[in-house]
């Protein structure tokens, strides 16, 4: 089927095999975590492997090593995007150095299917630690 209009996203359930989600954009607000206190924001984009964002998708984010909150897997909106708010924990002061980067594992798929299989998809990001 062609894409939707340009502006407009798919629903999760109109995304199946051989079509997968990708986790398209990934961007950090403030772009670097300079302090042991500050709270950062991680917007994600998921969309089709043709580019077209999409609706509803699950997304699991997570620090690896985990040293800020986890917030809750959370649904894509409308724009196919979706913002998780992290906190760091204690135990970021461990790895706090300037030149280091803070890894996410982000992950995405379809409610209902497996985490592991059907139409997701993961991927590693990292932000740059500037105290």
């Amino acid at each position: 089927a062609p894409p939707p209009p340009p502006g407009t996203s798919i629903p999760i359930e109109s995304v199946s095999l051989p079509e997968r989600l990708a986790i398209s954009q990934v961007s950090f607000s403030p772009s670097k975590i300079t302090s042991l206190t500050q709270r950062t924001s991680v917007r994600i984009r998921v969309t089709t492997t043709r580019g077209v964002p999409v609706r509803g998708a699950l997304v699991f984010l997570r620090s690896t090593p985990v040293v800020t909150t986890t917030p809750p897997e959370q649904a894509t909106g409308n724009d196919g995007t979706t913002t998780f708010n992290v906190v760091p924990e204690a135990d970021l002061r461990l790895f706090f150095r300037p030149g280091y980067n803070l890894q996410f594992f982000v992950r995405t798929r379809k409610p209902g299917e497996s985490a592991l299989a059907g139409v997701s998809s993961r991927r590693l990001v990292q932000v740059a630690l500037a105290p």
